[in-house]
């Protein structure tokens, strides 16, 4: 059984930068293992300065799952958060 980790805007760019580091990361959890947000999404679309780039974020973006955030998420990442903090 696959675990998806949802990772930050962050990696997802370092990956596209072709960041050493962050891709030998990815690969240790397993890039089938990523998955993203809509608010990854946004930001990545957001952060494109050319239409090469858009492009090359949809292509990579299919093969992905995509997370949508609601109220019940927001509320199980505060519990997470919490529970790992105090």
């Amino acid at each position: 059984m696959s675990c998806t980790k949802i990772c930050d805007t962050n990696i997802i760019i370092g990956i596209f930068r072709n960041n050493e580091k962050v891709i030998r990361q990815v690969q240790k959890i397993g890039e089938e293992n990523v998955g993203l947000t809509t608010v990854n999404v946004a930001e990545l679309y957001y952060g494109t300065l050319s239409k090469k780039n858009l492009k090359r974020i949809k292509n990579s973006l299919k093969h992905h799952p995509i997370y949508h955030i609601d109220v019940q998420s927001s509320k199980i990442f505060v519990r997470l958060i919490l529970s790992k903090h105090f």
